[in-house]
C-alpha cells in the first residue's frame, strides 16, 4: 500500500478491493454480483476500523490471501489481527531474547577489534615505540 498514507478509509477499501480484482479476477466479482458496492465499502470500513491507518498490516493481509477464495470483510479483519499478532510476538521476542545473544554480533565485532589493537600494540612495542 505504498504512498497510502494520505488516504482516507474509502479509497484505501477501494485500494484493496481493485487488488482483489487483481489477484481473483471474477471469483472476487462473482462473490460480490447483485451487492451494492458502496454497502460493501462502508462495512469493509466498518470491520476493518484503524486497521485500514496500518499500511504494514494491510500489506501483510494482502500477501496472505488464500490461494482458493477471496476474503469477506470477516476473514481480512482475521488476516490483519493476525499480523498485529505477529509483530508484537516479533518486539516481544526481541524484549525477552537474552542480551548476550542480542549483542552477539557486535561482541564479536569488538572481539576482533581488540586483536588487531593487540597486534598494533606489540607492533609498536617491537619497534621502539615509534608511531603505530
Amino acid at each position: 500500500m505504498s504512498n497510502l498514507k494520505d488516504f482516507t478509509k474509502e479509497k484505501r477499501v477501494k485500494y484493496i478491493f481493485q487488488r482483489m480484482k487483481a489477484i481473483y479476477g471474477g471469483q472476487w466479482l462473482n462473490q460480490w454480483r447483485g451487492v451494492n458496492e458502496r454497502t460493501m465499502e462502508i462495512e469493509w470500513i466498518e470491520q476493518l476500523g484503524d486497521y485500514l491507518n496500518d499500511e504494514w498490516v494491510m500489506d501483510y493481509a494482502i500477501h496472505h490471501l488464500s490461494p482458493d477464495w477471496p476474503p469477506n470483510a470477516i476473514a481480512f479483519r482475521k488476516l490483519c489481527l493476525d499480523a498485529g499478532h505477529m509483530r508484537s510476538n516479533k518486539k516481544k521476542q526481541a524484549l525477552e531474547e537474552p542480551l548476550s545473544e542480542r549483542n552477539a554480533t557486535n561482541k564479536d565485532i569488538a572481539l576482533a577489534q581488540m586483536e588487531t589493537i593487540k597486534k598494533l600494540l606489540a607492533n609498536w612495542s617491537k619497534n621502539g615505540k615509534k608511531s603505530l
